[in-house]
């Protein structure tokens, strides 16, 4: 029977564990906990061991650092403190636990997890407190969660101290059960049709043929059926593993970390180690991730906010073509700088969040009022000065007189900037495995596919500046280019509306007036410097017109988040707000779910919702099919949602994901470009 997560308010209102004494010993009805440290006394700056010792009850269990098909790992939590650092868990070898149809990974009878902690090299107090809080999960045929705060205070002592020899055993067997990663060995991972197949490179005296008692344990869910036989043998290279692969699982992983346990295999009775497994596919299979980012890159060209950034820019282009060719080619090179660093500080703070622990993805910061705020200002500055109220120089591009100052190949620097921040609503095809993809792999590889997406959104401008031939091909320069110039103030204001919704969705209708009478007095600003003659006081108007703007907006800035889920009378329907255990719920009932990952800031989530998902053939399908609608709307900061987007290997929206009737029914993944056609054809297949 599968196991249903039962948080029972009353027992963690009212067991001892709520009352948080500072003990070194936890008792529950179900486990007990003693919390012991290596030593009798620490010394200032030497590390030493912590040990939390569960005794479980017969029948119940709990788990390793993956679960399996449900559960929840152990959480450690030291109190803060200047006096040491601890470490995270660490966690034994786990046991297969037998859930038909599903498995968990975890412990029953006894098991211990370690941690380490280090003293500050300068305590001086008599004596050392430890405190720590522990989270656990334990479970029969329902779970129940429990905690439990313990505080020890330790002796200091100027010389290294001694454990008594129980403690010492102790820890001794303790640390055996703790995998060490492997040494030297090689491990490769591939797809062969349904099955994940595993290989390391081992040359121990093994007979060729099954291994009695192994067993292989991923580091991360979605990559193998966790309840699935598993199919380990020595080979003449060295140990394979076979097992049926996840249903969510569409695409080879870069690499997959897991525990290979081999009991009775070796003469010493036990062996494991840590695998880290690497694709061994063809040699060219990176480049194909960093030719789908730089695909992606490209396409960000055609997205209706960047568009207009690059006519403009290559309108100028066309102003200098009679200008020597190494100066053009200079102004390619610093667009394409300002995208690639554009693009590498975007990377560095993604990465930064998520080494915090930020559940964060593409287009992040358009789920910050404030950020758009600024944005929709710039925008609408920027426009001003396409219809010709004042001229802020051609090289900046509406990003102000202080850069205008500074030259035009800085200008050009600041557009490539600019085009980065406004590409990032979108997820445009190609993109989305290559971002997930990104965000998952060292820093290195990381800021290599972001490169390869700057790259592509830098190409046409940079190809046109390093082949001036080419603007041959272009319309001459004429009366028409003043009228094209402000005939792209428009999309931008277009673009400033949609903003400014997005902005509504996420703050109050008091908040966006203040903002829209901001933009009156950005407006107004700016006319005024068109208006005077004396320099100083032209930038004067224009800088207290903007920083009287940016003041009225954020005075108004009360945050009164709303959700931008359509309602059943605007699309014929009845959408659910997502959460996983809505989900779950829906999929027990053996119903067929329609799930839609979009945002209110998404472009290409509001095109596919009013070209597709609001066709009312689709709309009709739907309903035929009896399929129930879920919209996990991701306009605003959600750590469910950031988790259900990666494990099905994206970062960002949109995402349609379609699950049949049944529990067991596996998703069908849409395009992320949606057609009636599309929708029409997987609701078929159901």
């Amino acid at each position: 029977m599968r196991i249903f997560i039962s948080f029972i308010v009353f027992f963690s209102l009212f067991s001892p564990l709520s009352a948080g004494a500072a003990v070194d010993f936890v008792k529950t009805p179900h486990v007990e906990v003693r919390m012991i440290p290596e030593e009798n006394s620490v010394q200032p700056g030497r590390a030493f061991g912590v040990a939390f010792h569960f005794k479980i009850k017969k029948g119940w269990h709990t788990y390793w650092l993956n679960p399996g098909d449900s559960g929840e790992a152990p959480r450690l939590k030291w109190e803060t403190s200047s006096d040491f650092t601890g470490g995270p868990l660490e966690f034994p070898d786990p046991s297969r636990i037998e859930i038909p149809p599903l498995a968990n990974f975890g412990y029953s009878g006894e098991v211990i997890y370690l941690a380490e902690v280090k003293p500050a090299a300068d305590l001086k107090d008599v004596s050392f407190a430890l405190k720590a809080d522990l989270n656990w999960l334990v479970c029969e045929e329902f779970c129940i969660p429990e905690k439990g705060h313990f505080e020890i205070s330790l002796p200091l002592s100027p010389s290294p101290p001694t454990a008594d020899e129980e403690r010492r055993l102790l820890f001794e067997e303790a640390r055996k059960k703790i995998p060490d990663p492997a040494r030297g060995s090689r491990a490769f991972l591939r797809m062969e049709g349904n099955e994940v197949l595993l290989e390391v490179e081992d040359d121990s005296p093994l007979p060729p043929g099954p291994l009695a008692g192994a067993a292989f344990f991923p580091a991360a869910g979605g990559v193998i059926e966790n309840a699935a036989a598993q199919d380990i043998r020595k080979t003449p290279a060295g140990i394979v593993i076979r097992v049926r692969k996840s249903e969510i699982l569409r695409s080879t992983p870069e690499t997959l970390r897991g525990l290979l346990v081999l009991d009775g295999a070796f003469p010493e009775g036990r062996r494991a180690e840590w695998v880290f497994a690497s694709t061994k596919e063809e040699k060219s299979a990176p480049f194909k991730v960093l030719g789908f980012a730089f695909l992606g890159g490209l396409l960000l060209n055609l997205m209706p906010c960047v568009f207009p950034v690059l006519s403009i820019k290559v309108l100028s282009l066309i102003k200098k073509s009679g200008e020597a060719r190494a100066k053009i080619m200079k102004h390619g090179l610093s667009y394409t700088l300002g995208v690639l660093v554009s693009f590498w500080i975007l990377a560095g703070i993604l990465l930064l969040l998520k080494l915090g622990g930020e559940a964060v993805g593409w287009g992040f910061q358009l789920q910050s009022p404030v950020f758009l705020l600024v944005l929709s200002y710039l925008l609408f500055f920027m426009a001003l000065s396409l219809l010709g109220l004042f001229e802020i120089g051609n090289s900046v591009m509406g990003l102000g007189h202080a850069l205008a100052g500074r030259g035009g190949y800085t200008g050009s620097f600041f557009t490539g900037a600019l085009a980065t921040v406004v590409a990032t609503p979108c997820v445009a095809p190609f993109m989305g495995p290559a971002l997930a993809l990104g965000l998952s792999q060292p820093s290195a590889v990381s800021f290599l596919i972001f490169s390869a997406l700057g790259l592509g959104l830098a190409l046409p401008y940079l190809a046109l500046c390093l082949h001036p031939a080419w603007l041959k091909f272009l319309p001459k320069p004429g009366a028409w280019m003043e009228t094209f110039k402000q005939a792209m103030a428009f999309p931008l204001f277009a673009t400033v509306i949609w903003i400014l919704w997005v902005f509504l969705l996420q703050t109050s209708p008091l908040s966006l007036t203040w903002v829209l009478i901001g933009l009156l007095v950005l407006g107004f600003g700016s006319w005024l410097s068109a208006k005077l003659k004396i320099g100083a006081w032209k930038k004067s108007a224009a800088f207290l017109g903007v920083l009287l703007a940016l003041a009225l907006g954020l005075s108004g800035l009360k945050k009164e988040p709303k959700s931008a889920v359509l309602s059943s009378a605007q699309a014929g329907v009845e959408w659910l707000p997502y959460s996983p255990e809505a989900l779950e719920n829906l999929r027990k009932e053996g119903k067929p779910v329609f799930l839609d990952f979009t945002a209110a800031w998404c472009i290409t989530c509001q095109v596919n919702e009013r070209v597709a998902l609001r066709s009312d053939e689709v709309l009709r399908r739907f309903q035929e099919k009896g399929v129930s609608l879920i919209k996990a709307d991701w306009t605003h900061p959600n750590e469910a949602i950031a988790r259900a987007l990666k494990d099905f290997g994206r970062e960002g929206v949109p995402l349609y994901i379609l699950y049949g009737k049944g529990a067991e029914a596996a998703p069908q993944i849409l395009p992320q470009i949606l057609t009636p056609k599309a929708v029409l054809e997987a609701l078929d297949k159901i």
